[in-house]
């Protein structure tokens, strides 16, 4: 079965694997998928797919029920060790939950809990993850991109001709962490921009409910502007120069995930600085010294969220203690 495949940007005449450029693991669409070849479809998932559930935690839990993340945990000997944090409420709801689920990051061995006195953890994304996000939601960009140039009717020569443009062939390179091509232009690509969530959540046909949304923009000069967002939390802006002008001037991606509801209040998280201080509530012995990086945060945790942990929460203003 001949097929092309928008990753590598080739023809194919092998069994083609199923890509859903919007991540099933954060709710995306069954039925939005695109064939891509398998190296591609393997490539990329291990760039961005498997780390989006535990990257996009924040905004999933109400609907999974479960947390992964990965932080900082303060031992009992007053050492830090990086840590991986598993959380699943359908487990047995007791108030030391949380911290029967630490793993040792580096050795992947569990932590006991008695060993523990505190754990912190981003709300965000900590700057390593930032590139991983970026390379993820250039690869739904392009992915849309190429979706709805699908659905318009437009046939997969001139598909492959808007691809093989310099800037879209940039963003490929970059979505799939390969070389940087030589003939490589600039680009512009602005992650945490609360007013594009803002102007597309006002867009959406139904406000109230959260959702995953891509415009695509065919400007006069002929150069692409994208604006995307995930769970109405997450938004970006990428800007493309292209040579090759389509009639429509607009294509616009719209999942609505009903089960989900929209927040209150908009607010990009991919760059938010708030931290969790999670002290253990059954540590028992002499409580080691808080690290200077706990002392100032703050929390946009929900009392809600804060039943889900079963355990207790210590926040404070900036320069007081979490202790």
């Amino acid at each position: 079965m001949a097929y092309y495949c928008f990753l590598c940007n080739e023809k194919h005449d092998d069994s083609p694997t199923e890509e859903h450029f919007i991540p099933r693991s954060i709710d995306g669409p069954e039925y939005q998928w695109l064939p891509v070849c398998q190296a591609s479809n393997t490539r990329s998932n291990c760039v961005f797919d498997n780390d989006a559930r535990d990257m996009l935690y924040w905004v999933r839990y109400q609907n999974t029920k479960a947390l992964k993340r990965s932080g900082e945990a303060l031992l009992a000997n007053g050492t830090l060790k990086p840590f991986k944090f598993s959380y699943y409420e359908d487990s047995e709801p007791e108030e030391a939950t949380a911290f029967r689920y630490i793993y040792d990051r580096e050795s992947n061995t569990h932590i006991p809990s008695e060993n523990v006195y505190a754990i912190a953890f981003p709300v965000g994304l900590r700057p390593d993850e930032q590139k991983t996000f970026c390379r993820g939601v250039a690869k739904i960009s392009i992915g849309a991109l190429a979706y709805l140039l699908k659905n318009q009717g437009v046939d997969v020569p001139t598909i492959r001709q808007i691809f093989l443009q310099t800037s879209i062939d940039a963003i490929r390179h970059f979505a799939l962490d390969l070389p940087w091509p030589g003939n490589a232009v600039a680009m512009r690509f602005s992650l945490g921009r609360s007013d594009v969530l803002v102007r597309l959540q006002r867009s959406c046909d139904n406000q109230q409910v959260r959702n995953h949304v891509l415009k695509i923009v065919f400007q006069e000069d002929n150069s692409i502007h994208v604006e995307g967002m995930l769970y109405s939390q997450y938004g970006w802006m990428l800007d493309l120069s292209n040579q090759i002008s389509f009639e429509e001037r607009e294509l616009r991606l719209e999942n609505s995930i009903t089960h989900m509801s929209a927040p209150a209040t908009l607010r990009d998280l991919s760059l938010s600085p708030d931290t969790i201080c999670i002290v253990n509530p059954n540590f028992r012995g002499q409580k080691p010294t808080i690290p200077y990086h706990w002392k100032i945060f703050n929390t946009i945790l929900s009392n809600d969220f804060l039943h889900l942990l079963g355990v207790t929460l210590r926040s404070t203003p900036a320069g007081e203690k979490c202790m």
